[in-house]
């Protein structure tokens, strides 16, 4: 039921040949998005345990063992709600943006998309330019509309954790020690 009306209240929108949902930006639409997909992520995750940031060195670790020796591209959401915050991928899922010896090479990417059409995020876009301890990234938009920001890391875990929890403090404002969903996903093998 949660994801008919979800459905209903979306706007959709086309995506490479693909119907994608976009939530409503305001409105009432809007407050009943939020509160169904509320209802829905909370269903789905009721027996899923939250950690602190600093389990993301373990998180890290695991996704090493799991794709270096195997070439997969990976994806790990963090979020401490139903949206997810932040993503650290691999560099072969921004390879228009890199220099191609970067490519193939197993690595972390911090990386992070604003899109200006949800007016609600526009202080969030404001934090994280404002904020010092997040300035070395690659920025790009996508489909010219969307901001995407990335933080290459290569293999340097302590540099993944450093800009991942500045990014929680600095721009989403979250405490030190906030709770948040992991998901580690595997985008595939590496041709």
């Amino acid at each position: 039921m949660n994801e008919l009306i979800l459905r209903l209240v979306s706007k959709k929108v086309y995506v490479d040949g693909q119907i994608l949902l976009q939530p409503p930006n305001e409105g009432l639409r809007k407050r009943i998005f939020d509160f169904y997909s509320k209802k829905q992520f909370e269903k789905q995750h009721k027996n899923v345990e939250r950690f602190e940031i600093s389990e993301l060195r373990n998180v890290l670790s695991k996704t090493s063992e799991l794709f270096k020796e195997r070439n997969h591209a990976f994806q790990i959401d963090i979020n401490k709600e139903q949206w997810v915050d932040i993503q650290i991928i691999h560099p072969i899922m921004i390879s228009d943006k890199l220099s191609n010896s970067d490519l193939n090479k197993f690595g972390f990417v911090v990386y992070w998309t604003y899109d200006p059409t949800f007016k609600g995020d526009c202080k969030l876009h404001d934090r994280f330019r404002n904020s010092v301890r997040l300035k070395k990234h690659i920025h790009f938009k996508h489909d010219n509309v969307v901001d995407c920001y990335a933080f290459v890391c290569g293999e340097d875990n302590e540099k993944v954790i450093e800009i991942t929890s500045a990014f929680m403090q600095d721009v989403l404002e979250y405490h030190k020690n906030t709770k948040y969903y992991f998901s580690i996903s595997d985008n595939g093998k590496i041709e």
